[in-house]
């Protein structure tokens, strides 16, 4: 049972939870004593001959033990629901953390909206057991012990008989669970199916504008919520069967003591002080047998949650990653060698990287150009360990890759993506993600260097205007111009630019080089890009073709060479001019 999987977190809280049961039984042992001062009280008015003040003696008890059995139950609760709300709390972050170890390669493969639906509705599920379901089944086994004992105790034959309709109960909640189980898991799979689509909508907003695609989008997620809503009234007919046909065979049992009671009555063999103290534990019984039902579904709900937690819980880790090293604190320079590097990203797929081999200074720059699909950008990934070479070497300042800790090594490293991501928060708070402790002064001058300090004059707010989802209130080259300033921020050894100028002009390129390489000048600069422009004044150049690399020197060199970067040269040259013009 996938239940299992969750008892390391419990036994973390044992000392809690054992205190919970205890507090529970005290609290359910009051409660079922609580019928014989009613059936004493009963008698004695019955009797026709009592004084008020044993009457009254009889209620305080009664108040007296119901207060205590409130307050004991508010004890269970302090403990067994707060360890729960404590287990949620640490199943949440191991599952974030479990998320950030995970290679790239497992979100390619994994859609945004089931993650999000496992870190909320399933964790949620998890924790139902781990809280209500556990106090409530210490509450029913407890109470039910407690009253069938003193039911028992008044009366033999009218106990067993009692009690007949409780087997039926047991069958009926294990099939019924057994139908929950299995829908609640096709809910919550289509759940995801729905966010999903919800969040790519929104995400994309943008674009579904674009192609007028609005309709075929809404039609896209009323479906999704179509296909939701028949597999959850499905689940709810199971659910809203369950609760009923316990109250029918509880009242079963009340017919019972009704009619076999008061025949009792009437022989003389009973007095109506019992049969009233049957009446009162058979609704003592009515909530914790119900609630048979109840915590079926959450223990139905949990398993099906937890075991789709645990296929993520379960991933392994990329062994090829390697067992890295602790590493000692060392001033890094910013060398970077790539040795006879290898690189596929599944094993049936083809070759990426073909026996790439390089050299990169410390505090030199390095332009990286080749046409779409040549593996330029996939030599980032490889370098912030990201992806995993499948053959040769990679080496920061002679230290092999696989020997540094991934956040040391990404802690060098500062990237601007070929597609840059921004948070829905302010300018600012998004610059400082490179460095949180920057001030105001310094996110406007990483700004200004990044070439964005005419654009921040056309925003009231300035640095602290709020950008929307993803910068959908940005255009594309102010968005690659924050994502530089972040990295700027950053100040780190090594500059990682994934054709960072794709949308920006070619004044504001130039700018932004020579920024670069007058105020990081000690920081090593890998630039990659479609466009000669952005990597002319980089120290050596190299071209890749096919996974390969094809040409490689200084820009003097290349054009000298008169290759397929010169030819690359020439066309972009030519279309300058057309443009000008």
């Amino acid at each position: 049972m996938s239940l299992r999987k969750i008892y390391h977190y419990v036994f973390k809280h044992k000392s809690k939870l054992i205190w919970g049961f205890f507090f529970v039984t005290i609290s359910n042992l009051f409660a079922v004593i609580i019928p014989r001062f009613i059936g004493k009280a009963i008698d004695t008015i019955s009797s026709g001959n009592f004084q008020m003040e044993d009457v009254f003696v009889q209620i305080l008890w009664i108040v007296g033990l119901t207060f205590a059995s409130g307050l004991f139950m508010y004890f269970t609760r302090k403990k067994i629901i707060v360890v729960s709300r404590e287990i949620e709390y640490e199943l949440r972050k191991d599952f974030v953390g479990k998320l950030s170890k995970l290679p790239f390669s497992f979100f390619t493969e994994y859609s945004s909206g089931k993650l999000m639906s496992l870190a909320t509705n399933d964790i949620s599920a998890a924790r139902e057991f781990l809280g209500p379901a556990i106090m409530y089944t210490a509450n029913t086994i407890t109470t039910f012990v407690f009253a069938f004992f003193f039911m028992l105790s008044l009366d033999l034959n009218l106990t067993l008989l009692s009690i007949i309709p409780l087997p039926l109960i047991t069958i009926t909640t294990y099939l019924i669970g057994r139908q929950i189980h299995h829908n609640f898991k096709d809910v919550q799979e289509q759940f995801s199916k729905l966010t999903t689509q919800a969040q790519e909508t929104f995400s994309g907003i943008r674009l579904v504008r674009a192609f007028v695609q609005e309709a075929y989008e809404a039609k896209r997620f009323y479906e999704y919520s179509e296909d939701y809503r028949k597999k959850y009234m499905k689940l709810e007919f199971f659910q809203s069967l369950m609760v009923p046909l316990l109250i029918v065979l509880i009242g079963i049992s009340q017919l019972i003591v009704l009619g076999y009671g008061g025949l009792r009555v009437i022989n003389k063999t009973m007095t109506i002080g019992d049969v009233t103290q049957f009446f009162v534990y058979i609704n003592l019984l009515i909530w914790p047998v119900a609630a048979i039902g109840w915590v079926t579904n959450l223990i139905q709900r949990a398993n099906a949650s937890i075991e789709r937690l645990w296929e993520i819980f379960e991933i392994q880790l990329d062994e090829s990653y390697g067992e890295a090293e602790k590493n000692e604190p060392f001033a890094f320079s910013g060398g970077i060698r790539f040795e006879n590097v290898w690189f596929k990203y599944k094993h049936e797929l083809p070759w990426v990287l073909k026996g790439i081999t390089f050299e990169i200074p410390p505090k030199s720059s390095f332009g990286i150009v080749g046409g779409v699909g040549s593996g330029k950008s996939t030599i980032l990934k490889l370098l912030t360990k990201i992806y995993h070479q499948t053959r040769g070497e990679i080496f920061i300042d002679e230290i092999p890759l696989d020997k540094l800790e991934y956040n040391l090594v990404r802690s060098l490293f500062a990237v601007v993506p070929q597609e840059p991501f921004l948070f829905s928060i302010s300018i600012a708070e998004n610059v400082r993600i490179g460095n949180p402790d920057s001030t105001d002064n310094e996110v406007e001058y990483y700004l200004k260097l990044a070439g964005f300090e005419q654009d921040l004059q056309t925003f009231p707010e300035g640095i602290n205007t709020l950008v929307g989802e993803r910068g959908v209130t940005l255009s594309g080259g102010q968005k690659q111009r924050i994502a530089l300033a972040r990295a700027l921020a950053a100040q780190p050894k090594i500059l990682l630019l994934d054709d960072p100028f794709s949308s920006v002009d070619s004044e504001t390129e130039k700018l932004i080089l020579n920024n670069l390489f007058s105020h990081y000048s000690n920081t090593t600069k890998i630039i990659i890009s479609n466009k000669i422009s952005s990597v002319w004044f980089c120290d050596k150049i190299v071209l890749i073709e096919n996974g390969i690399v094809s040409e490689e020197g200084t820009n003097e060199e290349l054009i000298k060479l008169g290759g397929k970067y010169f030819r690359m040269f020439e066309i972009q040259e030519l279309t300058k001019e057309i443009e000008q013009e």
